[in-house]
């Protein structure tokens, strides 16, 4: 989290681990989200950049993330900030990852884990190793789902219920991603973190973690609970619009 400074940005409510995103039908919004100009300072046009480019990048604004992404990776090199760098490459690699790039944004979200550990950075680092194992997942499953165990287990040391969850999600797309697929780990691991993102309000996970088991049960041959969790997504994606299509973090 960012040092309490007069130029500090407002901050959403949050979880430990992730953040919670309004309806775009709310009041303020988008003007509630922090902005940075030249008059703030380097951590907190650092800390506003991130943020408005992580929010996008959950929603599946790609476009939109990069622009602000870019801006704060470029404010690092005029740091050094080892606590915000892990996060700001993650996600950067993210968007490079859904947008047609995956050997770069890799090795971005390759590095931002390795610096992360490197110097010891642990805040958020779980949710580090979930976008690097939500970027192996199409290539390599079983590197994805160990990536998932490290972050579900650094989470549960810290804290970070809203990682938690995270990562939960993660086990269960690397399960049902594996040849051949374990669907029963795949469904423990989608109800856990459905369960927890639902208590802590993380509507953007509830609604994948829906997709998630909509998708299992038609595996499994179930059709009417597939189209309720289904049914369930497409509704909540439409009222944060977010883009379901790339479901990446």
């Amino acid at each position: 989290m960012p040092p309490s400074t007069r130029a500090a940005p407002p901050r959403p409510a949050r979880g430990r681990g992730t953040c919670r995103l309004p309806s775009a039908r709310e009041p303020g919004w988008p003007c509630a989200w922090p902005r940075a100009d030249s008059s703030t300072n380097l951590v907190a046009q650092l800390w506003a950049n991130y943020t408005l480019g992580r929010v996008h990048c959950i929603r599946g604004h790609f476009a939109q993330a990069l622009a602000s992404l870019e801006r704060a990776a470029a404010l690092l090199e005029r740091g050094p900030f080892p606590i915000y760098a892990p996060r700001v490459l993650a996600s950067l690699g993210t968007v490079y990852t859904a947008g047609g790039s995956p050997k770069d944004g890799l090795a971005l979200l390759e590095r931002a884990a390795a610096e992360g550990e490197a110097n010891r950075v642990l805040y958020e680092h779980a949710m580090v190793l979930v976008q690097l194992g939500e970027a192996q997942l199409e290539s390599c499953p079983d590197e994805a789902e160990r990536r998932g165990i490290q972050a579900l287990e650094l989470a549960r040391r810290h804290g970070e219920r809203g990682s938690e969850a995270w990562a939960g999600h993660l086990l269960s797309r690397a399960s049902a991603a594996r040849p051949p697929a374990r669907l029963d780990a795949a469904f423990a691991h989608a109800t856990q973190a459905l369960a927890l993102a639902d208590q802590l309000g993380l509507r953007p996970l509830v609604a994948h973690c829906h997709l998630g088991l909509g998708r299992l049960y038609e595996r499994a041959g179930k059709s009417g609970e597939a189209q309720e969790h289904l049914t369930s997504a497409l509704s909540m994606y439409g009222e944060m619009d977010i883009r379901h299509e790339a479901e990446m973090r």
